[in-house]
């Protein structure tokens, strides 16, 4: 027998210490097709010839070149390659095919064996590694084997792409989702300060100006992001119970009599009931409801005292008396920025969060009257449009 088709394909033989060893296989109606990278024509016929008849086909190649030509020509489904320490082209190769991403079985062919190319080895994670000498039964149990292993590992990528692609959809419906519930949001918004504007014509720029100043004021106390968007909508729509107030009362220029102020009072909580309503409104609800209450408990409509009162409403009204007090009024004129700021200290402790008061007395008044002039600025560019699905006036 010529030297270079021995001694790999015997009829029989025992697999030496370190060969995988032959196990029941389960049949397949495929076969496999086989790439063999081997430079010695005699020895690969001779595999060739035992392999071929549970191949669906089998192509030889005898150097680098050879397999790079066959990799990007066809598929593959098990490349069996000859490593030899005397030649580069069969290491090259694996870690090409490792390094390529093609899914596909790997098994060598060690001859002669080494320590330096059972090293070498190693860092491949080969599907299956080959000692001589080798039985033709063991070789093709192991090509089978292999075949079967890459058949189930396609399978799973394919459930595995089908998976994400079901994701990536699931994804794009609820972007999708997202973006018509968030539209409908804001025109819900726009539909009830629009009812509140035909009531009263100047509460809009108030309540765009009273956003502006809560989501600003809110990031300076780190008011918890995730509720900042319930803060602007409360602050938006914090006047929306007045709808209900007739405009004797709603436009009186003179003092209020007592039976007055309690009908004056009722807005923060018919605020409440009305925006209870609207899931996405609740927890806005709760900050309307309470934005008129005080510090020292003697605020309404629940005289909460302290800590008892919702911090978004804290915060809330706080910016909402700067904004009244330096607006005009049917029954007095509006006070500037720093006398405005000034009275709200005095108040810290009884009206206000002391905390919160002492933050806001360290912005200062330009701060402030730059936000006026931008949210008014914003409202007559974009008018007549309130809202939009993104605010513009979330500064």
């Amino acid at each position: 027998m010529p030297k270079d088709a021995a001694p790999w394909i015997v009829p029989s033989a025992s697999p030496r210490e370190g060969t995988l060893s032959p196990a029941p296989i389960a049949g397949s109606a495929l076969r496999p097709r086989l790439l063999l990278l081997h430079s010695e024509s005699l020895a690969a016929q001779a595999i060739r010839q035992t392999l071929l008849p549970r191949c669906a086909t089998i192509q030889i190649a005898n150097t680098l070149n050879q397999v790079h030509t066959c990799l990007a020509q066809e598929s593959w489904d098990v490349f069996l390659a000859h490593l030899n320490p005397e030649e580069k082209s069969g290491l090259e190769s694996m870690r090409f095919v490792q390094g390529s991403g093609l899914l596909l079985a790997r098994i060598a062919l060690l001859d002669p064996v080494t320590s330096a190319l059972l090293a070498a080895s190693i860092p491949l994670e080969l599907d299956a590694l080959l000692l001589p000498p080798l039985s033709a039964p063991l070789l093709r149990e192991t090509v089978e084997r292999c075949f079967v292993r890459v058949l189930q590992q396609r399978q799973e990528a394919r459930a595995l792409a089908a998976m994400r692609e079901q994701i990536l959809t699931l994804k794009e419906g609820r972007k999708q989702w997202l973006a018509e519930r968030e539209t409908l949001e804001a025109s819900v918004m726009e539909a009830l300060l629009s009812t509140l504007a035909m009531r009263e014509a100047n509460c809009v720029l108030h309540a765009l100006r009273v956003q502006a100043y809560a989501s600003y004021f809110a990031r300076l106390v780190n008011y918890p992001e995730s509720l900042r968007p319930h803060l602007e909508h409360a602050a938006l729509l914090h006047d929306i119970g007045k709808i209900g107030l007739s405009d004797a009362l709603l436009f009186r220029a003179r003092i209020f009599t007592p039976a007055e102020v309690e009908r004056m009072r009722s807005h923060a909580e018919a605020g409440e009931q009305i925006l209870r309503h609207i899931p996405f409104l609740r927890p806005a609800a709760q900050i309307v409801r309470h934005h008129h209450e005080r510090f020292d408990g003697e605020g309404f409509p629940d005289g909460l005292r302290g800590e008892k009162i919702p911090l978004g409403a804290r915060i809330f009204s706080i910016v909402d008396t700067l904004d009244a007090m330096t607006s005009d009024r049917p029954y007095r004129p509006a006070q500037t920025f720093e006398k405005a700021q000034q009275e709200m200290e005095r108040c810290a402790g009884s009206h206000f969060d002391p905390y919160l008061t002492n933050v806001f007395s360290q912005v200062s008044p330009a701060s402030w009257i730059n936000l006026r002039r931008q949210v008014e600025e914003r409202a007559t560019q974009h008018s007549p449009r309130i809202l939009g699905p993104q605010s513009l006036y979330s500064i």
